[in-house]
């Protein structure tokens, strides 16, 4: 079993017992990661509403989801200049596509208190052992703890 179909198993057995902004989060993770492959950086409703319709994420996710993205890629270069400020020896552009995006959405709900601060650490953590390398959860951990509100 490859690495998507595991997360997406692993997502699938906990939906019903999971909080709607921790599904956001992970479709965030998803749509964002699509747009940096697609090198979409700037908020398209009609490319968040394909998203939508192609990939049907829980309804009671949407908005959140949607606040989210669209804060993140409207927000892009302060992000980065942000995450780059904290980082030592790494560009954004150095880091994995995975990881810039999960650093990128946990900077967003921190530095807009959306959500509380060990929250948002916990589950861009939490993002990074689903979705990125062995070493992902550590650099994200690392990273994010230098960010402030």
């Amino acid at each position: 079993m490859n690495a998507n179909a595991k997360a997406t198993n692993t997502m699938t057995a906990a939906s019903s017992q999971q909080h709607p902004n921790r599904h956001a989060r992970e479709w965030a993770i998803k749509f964002l990661y699509k747009c940096e492959i697609e090198r979409i950086y700037h908020f398209s409703p009609l490319h968040l509403q394909r998203f939508i319709k192609d990939f049907d994420p829980p309804a009671a996710s949407v908005p959140y989801l949607k606040r989210l993205v669209e804060g993140v890629l409207d927000n892009l270069n302060r992000l980065n200049q942000l995450i780059e400020s904290r980082s030592a020896n790494w560009s954004i552009d150095r880091m994995a596509t995975i990881d810039r995006c999960v650093l990128r959405l946990a900077t967003f709900e921190i530095s807009e208190k959306l959500a509380p601060r060990k929250v948002a650490i916990n589950e861009a953590i939490e993002l990074a052992k689903l979705y990125g390398s062995k070493d992902s959860a550590s650099f994200v951990n690392g990273l994010l703890d230098k960010v402030e509100a």
